[in-house]
């Protein structure tokens, strides 16, 4: 059964159907730049462009000589990505792709037959580099003459295609190119990043040694004077024996050589001269130790409340050390606490992955047990968290009695081979500020490294 005979007016209405489905896809082609929704609207506006059931796009594979089926409109899902045709003159695809020239084609391979196509005509999509992309197909499922217009029309709307193919491969190796040059950016930054951590690091490092130094001599002078008053204050504490009231102020000079003699020690632990005395311990009853002795210090207002890992391991430490840490740390809680608050210390086992070692260089990865203090006072500023462990830094008036605890927690530390890090951060209307150290698990051995401090605003001040 064949078609009406084509009037002058249908010709026309089919000339302007046709021109208007090559707009429609121009226009569409230009919004899109993504391939696979370009070849399938393509298909879709071909078909009905020429008003025939059927239409593919076959891309040429040229490392095996071949034309693939890449979209396909009306076709069943097991054409498209799976039919292939050679691309030589053996097939009706082949035989346009070879040529050049458009293919009508009435005696098909039976592959045709089972959708009931009886003729098909193809065409070939040039790209602009002279390597065509492959074929335009349309399929009809009745007998139909194809005229010269539709022919033309194929023709033209494979033109289209092509620079919308050549457009999209354009886009695609823009967008990789812009992925390289954002993952180059994104090294830069990085590498920048460690480089300014590095010189951090090293400015830190320094600053500590010099000031390290500078304790030490202090330290070695200090210590020397107070040798000569508590040699001799026994000797002079003889002699007036018989007058109490320079007994009286014999013991007090006494008493303050002996909190002189608290003191060189402390400095020492800063400077690093002071042996340790590291043992195993068991943390939760050193930390319950160490809380006992705080309610006096802190005041009735404040609560102090214990969290303890029924499994925290034991670890090889300095208990003085770690005591000393606990009551400076409190002691800056209960300054954050005006009005009375909660100190939490908490303890629990830590791993520190090699991702966390690698950001902090003088602690290696690892198992570690782990102290926290958390206060809920009003927290410590965004400005000066990067400085809270910094030698003599503090916040307090120089006239407070108590400004030298806000630097002292990290002198400990430092000695003990602890890591320390301090956070804070909003708990409801109130801040709440943490500080965690950490120090190796009993029976872990792994050297330190000696690598300079980092920051403790972005991460764990290393010891």
């Amino acid at each position: 059964m064949g078609y009406a005979p084509v009037t002058d007016a249908a010709k026309m209405q089919k000339l302007l159907r046709q021109q208007t489905a090559i707009a429609r896809f121009g226009s569409f082609a230009l919004r899109e730049l993504d391939l696979t929704n370009i070849l399938t609207e393509a298909v879709r506006v071909c078909a009905d462009g020429l008003g025939v059931p059927f239409s593919q796009v076959c891309r040429y594979r040229a490392e095996n000589n071949d034309l693939v089926v890449a979209a396909g409109y009306g076709w069943r899902d097991q054409v498209i990505g799976h039919v292939v045709s050679r691309a030589d003159m053996s097939s009706p695809q082949g035989r346009a792709f070879t040529t050049g020239d458009p293919s009508v084609c009435c005696e098909l391979p039976p592959s045709y037959a089972a959708h009931g196509i009886v003729s098909i005509v193809d065409v070939i999509i040039k790209a602009n580099d002279g390597q065509p992309y492959g074929i335009l197909e349309i399929a009809a499922d009745r007998p139909r003459d194809y005229d010269q217009y539709d022919i033309h029309f194929l023709n033209g709307f494979a033109s289209v295609l092509a620079e919308a193919v050549s457009t999209a491969a354009r886009g695609a190796a823009l967008q990789v190119t812009v992925d390289q040059l954002k993952s180059l950016v994104e090294e830069k930054d990085r590498l920048l990043h460690e480089k300014n951590v590095a010189d951090l690091r090293l400015r830190q490092s320094q600053k500590m040694e010099a000031v390290g130094q500078l304790t030490g001599g202090i330290v070695h002078d200090l210590n020397n004077i107070l040798t000569v008053i508590t040699g001799t204050i026994e000797i002079l504490a003889e002699g007036v024996a018989d007058r109490p009231e320079l007994v009286a102020i014999t013991k007090m000079i006494d008493e303050a050589g002996m909190r002189g003699a608290d003191l060189t020690q402390r400095l020492l632990a800063f400077a690093r001269k002071q042996p340790l005395r590291p043992r195993e311990v068991d943390l939760n009853a050193l930390v319950t130790e160490a809380a006992n002795l705080l309610p006096p210090t802190l005041g009735e207002n404040i609560e102090v409340h214990l969290v303890l890992a029924a499994d925290t391991s034991r670890a090889l430490i300095d208990p003085c050390q770690l005591k000393n840490t606990i009551r400076n740390l409190a002691l800056n809680a209960r300054d954050a606490m005006v009005n009375g608050g909660k100190l939490t210390i908490e303890t629990g086992n830590a791993v520190l992955d090699d991702n966390y070692a690698s950001m902090n260089g003088d602690v290696a990865a690892g198992n570690y047990v782990m102290v926290a203090v958390t206060d809920s006072g009003h927290g410590i500023p965004a400005c000066i968290l990067d400085h809270v462990f910094e030698p003599f830094f503090t916040t307090k008036a120089f006239s407070n009695p108590s400004s030298p605890q806000r630097k002292s927690a990290r002198a400990p530390a430092l000695a003990s081979a602890w890591s320390m890090d301090s956070s804070s951060s909003p708990m409801g209307t109130s801040r709440s500020t943490a500080r965690k150290a950490v120090a190796r698990r009993s029976g872990c051995i792994c050297p330190r490294r000696s690598a300079p401090p980092s920051p403790p605003s972005s991460r764990a001040l290393q010891a």
